[in-house]
């Protein structure tokens, strides 16, 4: 979490959450000069369980008109504290050069001189051998 514009707790009276509410659609506003500090992207609306536990719901940007940005997400475990937030944006991966593509290594050449040397003697004796 980079910042937070803002939390919210939704109190619930008689109503338990799942049973007798299910999900919820939370809906949270926010001035552009916000949003614009940190990017539409990276806003997201958290939601922290009764366990303490903290969740980041799927967030929609829903719209922006007047200088409000408006956010909404679904939390299916009912209501309990929000939070609108902004996230350090993902990183973009830099991608790994690739290795050089396999060449012909230098043993090969090694082997193809030798072959050419020794056949060059072999002309050459049968050459000799010949004219003898």
């Amino acid at each position: 979490m980079v910042d937070v514009a803002f939390a919210i707790n939704v109190q619930r009276t008689n109503l338990e959450n799942v049973t007798d509410l299910g999900s919820a659609t939370i809906t949270m506003t926010v001035s552009e000069a916000w949003v614009q500090e940190h990017g539409a992207e990276n806003v997201r609306i958290f939601r922290v369980t009764e366990t303490g536990e903290t969740e980041i719901l799927e967030t929609t940007l829903v719209s922006s008109e007047g200088g409000i940005y408006t956010f909404e997400g679904i939390s299916p475990q009912g209501l309990s504290v929000f939070g609108l937030v902004a996230v350090a944006p993902v990183p973009t991966p830099t991608p790994t050069p690739a290795p050089p593509a396999p060449g012909i290594g230098w043993w090969v050449w090694l082997m193809v001189g030798l072959a050419v040397v020794t056949g060059a003697a072999a002309v050459t004796i049968w050459r000799r051998r010949r004219a003898a």
